[in-house]
């Protein structure tokens, strides 16, 4: 299981600070911006970031798969305290949206993770 460069950045970061905003990915990772919105599997109108590169989107998906980060809900003030937040009401509840709603994540790694950036 060999990671790219990005990948290894990416896992570097979250292992390091131990939870990871999109803003954070975005001001530390060269080539994680883009144009690119990261949606729920679940609904296309949860929204949990925008502005993410084809290999930032393909990094953080690998690393999803290969159970090294996992990505779990966070309080929108993690966003507001980073400097940027999404333009759209916040998910209140698991159901279907027929308008664009914000799901604010942050990233951590798993121990495996952990492991393997170390």
């Amino acid at each position: 299981m060999d990671l790219n460069k990005l990948e290894r950045e990416i896992l570097a970061l979250i292992t390091r600070r131990g939870s990871v905003s999109f803003v954070e990915l975005a001001r530390k990772i060269d080539g994680f911006v883009g144009d690119l919105e990261y949606v729920s599997d679940f609904c296309d109108n949860i929204f949990f970031w925008a502005g993410i590169s084809p290999a930032g989107m393909d990094a953080l998906e690998r690393l999803k798969k290969l159970g090294l980060i996992e990505g779990l809900p966070a309080s929108m003030l993690t966003y507001v305290a980073d400097g940027s937040v999404l333009d759209m009401p916040i998910v209140t509840a698991r159901r279907k949206y027929t308008e664009p709603h914000w799901l604010p994540i942050v990233f951590t790694a798993s121990k495996h993770g952990k492991n393997r950036a170390a």
